[in-house]
């Protein structure tokens, strides 16, 4: 995990895992924003569901979806929450809300993750770039273009 970019506005970190188990959130449970990058296809179920469950347990507050598959992410992202509740009915100081942006360029997917993901009462601070499978090559451009974005 690395920190990206230090705004007087803005904390990002970059995250590359290839499996659930390796998922940590830079923020002790401190609210953040997601952009969650898949650069797999057919990710094993069980895997995408503990890495949902994590994203919730460790405070997410918004999870923007781009990549492989990334309306399935948003759905699982949504079930996670609703289970983070024994009654299905979590709090709203806890809402997470999500958005999948399939077949965007990430240029446009990091002008939403800035500008758009802040909501009633949460203000988008700390953002974790999640780079799901893929290699070296992915996730250091992805950060470019978020750094890039965030610095404009």
């Amino acid at each position: 995990m690395q920190q990206i970019l230090v705004t007087a506005d803005h904390e990002l970190w970059l995250s590359q895992i290839h499996r659930a188990a390796d998922f940590r959130s830079p923020f002790k449970r401190e609210p953040f924003v997601l952009l969650l990058v898949s650069a797999v296809s057919e990710f094993d179920p069980a895997e995408r569901s503990a890495i949902c469950r994590e994203i919730i347990r460790a405070g997410c507050r918004y999870v923007v979806c781009y990549g492989n598959e990334c309306s399935l992410w948003h759905d699982w992202i949504d079930v996670a929450y609703l289970d983070s509740c024994p009654e299905y009915t979590p709090s709203e100081e806890s809402f997470v809300m999500t958005s999948w942006h399939e077949d965007e360029p990430l240029e446009d997917v990091v002008y939403f993750l800035r500008n758009c993901t802040s909501f009633d009462h949460f203000v988008a601070q700390r953002f974790l770039v999640l780079v799901i499978g893929g290699n070296d090559t992915l996730a250091t451009a992805v950060a470019e273009e978020v750094r890039r974005g965030f610095a404009a």
